[in-house]
């Protein structure tokens, strides 16, 4: 399987656990990007929540999971993020994830 690269928690989740209203009503905020990988290298940050795949919603960490399983090795994608209330389209290449992981 392929990997994005992110320490990730549901929307949901992480409003209760922190106590933080965020903008968006659903998708994965990103608590951090892991160095080399698809998303740092996409410039992904922490604090953007992904709210889409290929225009696909994503509601939460398992759903994005889920839809890693449709791409391989040196697939290009489009993520589409929240970052301080404005949508951003990033293109990840998403790579086969390394065994250290």
């Amino acid at each position: 399987t392929v990997y994005v690269g992110i320490t990730g928690i549901d929307v949901e989740t992480y409003e209760m656990g922190y106590g933080i209203d965020l903008i968006a009503d659903y998708g994965v905020v990103i608590i951090e990007t892991m160095k080399n990988s698809p998303a740092s290298e996409a410039g992904m940050q922490p604090n953007d929540v992904v709210i889409a795949i290929d225009g696909k919603k994503i509601e939460d960490m398992s759903e994005l999971k889920r839809k890693l399983y449709d791409y391989k090795d040196g697939d290009k994608s489009e993520f589409t993020i929240l970052r301080n209330g404005e949508e951003l389209k990033l293109t990840l290449t998403l790579k086969t994830k390394p065994e250290n992981l």
